[in-house]
Formats: C-alpha cells, sequence, structure tokens
C-alpha cells in the first residue's frame, strides 16, 4: 500500500512523498507528529536526530527540516530502509542523513563496543518501536531505551511512542512528559 506523506513544518514545510508500506510500518499520524514538534520546539543546528525503529523516516525529516544538523535511520526492513534513502534524495537531505538498515538492537550493541556510543552534544532520539515488540520483547525493548538514556548528553530529548498497554514505570526515572493521542501515547524527556 502506497502512503503520502508530509512535511509539516520548517523549510521542507508542506513537501509531500509517497511511501510504500508495508503491514509492519505504522507511519505517526500528522497531528501526533506536529504536537510532538511543537512540545520540542526548533532544534539547534548541533543536533543529531536518531530515529529508531524509523520506518518512514519521516520524524528525521521533520527534524532536519525545523533546523536539527544531521540524522541517522535505524531501520531493520531493507526495502523500507531503501526508501528512506530515495526520500531523502527526493527531499535533497542525502547529505545530511544516514540509514542503517539493521536491527536495532544489534545496531545498539555496535555502538556500545566502542565506549562511547553517542557523540558528545544534544540529540533527539524518536523510538517508535512496533507495538506488538513493546509487548513480546519487554526486556530488550526496556534495555535499549534505559541504556540509551543513559548514555544520552544533556539537553538531549528522547521521544517514545507506544500504545495505551505501555506503562510508565517500565521507563527511566525521569521528568516524563506524557501525552495521549489515540491509539498513540507519547513520552518525552529532556535529559539533564
Amino acid at each position: 500500500m502506497e502512503r503520502e506523506l508530509r512535511i509539516i513544518g520548517g523549510e521542507l514545510r508542506r513537501r509531500r512523498f509517497r511511501f510504500r508500506v508495508d503491514s509492519r510500518t505504522r507511519p505517526m499520524k500528522d497531528r501526533t507528529r506536529e504536537a510532538i514538534f511543537n512540545l520540542l520546539g526548533k532544534p539547534e543546528p548541533e543536533v543529531i536526530v536518531l530515529d529508531l525503529f524509523a520506518g518512514t523516516g519521516v520524524m528525521a525529516f521533520e527534524a532536519l527540516s525545523r533546523g536539527a544538523g544531521v540524522a541517522l535511520c535505524v531501520e531493520q526492513h531493507l526495502p523500507t530502509a531503501k526508501q528512506i534513502s530515495q526520500i531523502a534524495q527526493l527531499l535533497k537531505l542525502q547529505e545530511r542523513v544516514t540509514v542503517a538498515s539493521q536491527d536495532v538492537f544489534q545496531w545498539w550493541r555496535q555502538r556500545c563496543r566502542g565506549g562511547a556510543p553517542l557523540a558528545d552534544q544534544p540529540h533527539w532520539v524518536f523510538c517508535c518501536p512496533p507495538y506488538r515488540l513493546l509487548e513480546d520483547e519487554p526486556e530488550a525493548i526496556d534495555r535499549l531505551i534505559g541504556e540509551i538514556w543513559q548514555n544520552l548528553p544533556s539537553n538531549s530529548w528522547f521521544v517514545l511512542e507506544a500504545d495505551r498497554n505501555f506503562s510508565l514505570d517500565r521507563l527511566p526515572t525521569a521528568n516524563w512528559d506524557v501525552r495521549s493521542y489515540p491509539p498513540a501515547v507519547v513520552y518525552l524527556a529532556l535529559s539533564q
């Protein structure tokens, strides 16, 4: 199935692109994405975006459109990852977008082997795993979120999209802002 997606704000505002969506991909609704970016504000140019379980990559494209410096999209499904690269070229963002066609858990383990998995500058992390994965692999997801949160430089945002079955108790201790945009529930926190 093909869907039309659009960039909501920033220099690429109103740009549209078509994306072949398979059953594993759940594009975030426009109103949810707009609400999240209204809460986050405008990113500084040094912000690094991590779009985990990237799907369409639209969270990364939106952040770049609004001023973030570079983005890494991690998406395991190879055809979907290729589409993210193609859309980056279409939007003339190919110099600022890297796509890793890799399992997110494996990607994180590889990053951690080097000892310093994240650069020492602000990050915006968008973690939008399949809802099924939140229930089927709770220990793996919770460990991933906890380790990324623990390694985030100060002034970094972590945004998790989950469903109503996910519990705030599973997240690391932080000042989480919880917003409901049915069927999604979004958890946002700024690292200190």
